[in-house]
C-alpha cells in the first residue's frame, strides 16, 4: 500500500474499470483492484477451517490474495498464475521478502497453465480472478471441474463484475456437478460434495 513503484502491466482479459493507463503505481493497484481486507479475512478463514493444502489462484496481481492464502498457513501449497511479466516479478520479490516458500508463481496466460496441467492434478481449493468475460470464465470452470475432487470449491471473483459475469454465475450455479453455491456478491463460491442436497445461497457480507 506504500510503494510507489509504478509497472507497466499487460491486461490480457477484459481489462480494469478503474484505470485509464497501463502504467500503474503497485499501491493504486492494491488499493483499488487488489483483494481488500474483510475478504483476505475471510478467504484466509476458509482455508483454514477447511484444511486446505493445496490451492490454485488464477490471476496474481500484486500478490494480496496469495498472502491470503498462505500466510501462516505453511501447509497451504498455492500455484498462482499472473500474465503480466512485471506484476508477476514484483509478487516474486514480495513473498520472497515475507519468507513465502511454499507460494509458486508462474508466469503464463490462464490458458497455457492448464493446457500443461497434469490430468491427475487436484486442487482443494481454486481461487479465479481474472479475464472477467462470461466465455471465457465458462471455459476455466470447465477445465478446472476436472482438477477438483468431491470436497472441492471455487470461487470466483466479482461475479456481478458486468452482465456477462452474472450470466456466467448463473449458468455454473446449474451445472450437474454444482451441488451448493453461495452468492456472497463480491464472490461466487461452489461446492461439489455430491452427498449435498442441490441448494443455492445469497448472503450479503455487512462490510
Amino acid at each position: 500500500m506504500k510503494s510507489q513503484q509504478e509497472l507497466e502491466m499487460l491486461d490480457v482479459g477484459k481489462g480494469s474499470q478503474r484505470f485509464n493507463s497501463n502504467t500503474r503505481k503497485v499501491s493504486a493497484v492494491a488499493r483499488n483492484a487488489g483483494m481488500g481486507w474483510h475478504q483476505s479475512k475471510l478467504l484466509h478463514r476458509i482455508i483454514s477451517y477447511f484444511n486446505i493444502k493445496q490451492t490454485l489462484e488464477l490471476g496474481t496481481s500484486v500478490g494480496l490474495g496469495s498472502l491470503a492464502m498462505a500466510a501462516n498457513l505453511p501447509n497451504n501449497q498455492v500455484d498462482t498464475v499472473e500474465a503480466c511479466p512485471n506484476t508477476s516479478k514484483f509478487a516474486k520479490r514480495y513473498f520472497e521478502h515475507n519468507n513465502l516458500s511454499h507460494i509458486q508463481v508462474y508466469t503464463c496466460n490462464f490458458q497455457s497453465f492448464l493446457s500443461q496441467l497434469p490430468k491427475d492434478k487436484t486442487y482443494d481449493l481454486i481461487y479465479l480472478d481474472g479475464h472477467h468475460q462470461k466465455e471465457a470464465t465458462l471455459q476455466y470452470f470447465e477445465q478446472l471441474k476436472s482438477h477438483t475432487h468431491d470436497n472441492s470449491l471455487i470461487i470466483l471473483d466479482d461475479i456481478y463484475w458486468s452482465r456477462g459475469m452474472q450470466d456466467a454465475w448463473q449458468i455454473i450455479c446449474h451445472d450437474d456437478k454444482v451441488k451448493v453455491s453461495i452468492d456472497l456478491y463480491f464472490w461466487g463460491i461452489v461446492f461439489f460434495k455430491p452427498e449435498l442436497s442441490k441448494q443455492d445461497f445469497k448472503v450479503r457480507c455487512l462490510f
